[in-house]
């Protein structure tokens, strides 16, 4: 798969601009990695010393990496991560109301609504630049 995906990027179809915001975006989001990576493990371990309930743990993790991905995409200003944000704090706000086995599918359905948003928030963005780009 990494031999392929040399090719595949090297066909770029994509806008130059827009190549160039993705390219800043991942460089900015390497740096948050190991820093939730440490908040997320002292979570685990708060949760653990303190005997939380599994079903508050669970709608307190997913508040944790929703906050967190927010934050992430007010600072780096890169609205894409939107996309990861919102499902997640709302599904974390929800996730008490979530009984039973239905569980799984309703996480399913958050991940299949964070895809659309980030394709929604990715095609608004390249129409923006196309704005941009026609006006000069």
């Amino acid at each position: 798969m990494l031999l392929a995906w040399g090719r595949i990027t090297r066909n770029e179809a994509r806008p130059l601009g827009l190549l160039r915001e993705y390219k800043r975006l991942n460089t900015q989001g390497s740096w948050f990695l190991p820093a939730f990576l440490v908040q997320f493990a002292l979570y685990l371990v708060w949760g653990r010393q303190h005997h939380i309930d599994p079903q508050a743990f669970m709608a307190g993790m997913w508040l944790l990496c929703g906050s967190a991905v927010l934050m992430l995409a007010v600072f780096t200003k890169a609205w894409v991560y939107l996309g990861w944000a919102i499902p997640f704090v709302v599904f974390g706000l929800c996730q008490p109301l979530i009984h039973g086995h239905s569980g799984g599918l309703w996480l399913g359905v958050m991940f299949i609504v964070a895809a659309v948003l980030c394709s929604v928030i990715q095609v608004w963005q390249v129409r923006g630049m196309e704005k941009q780009h026609d006006a000069h």
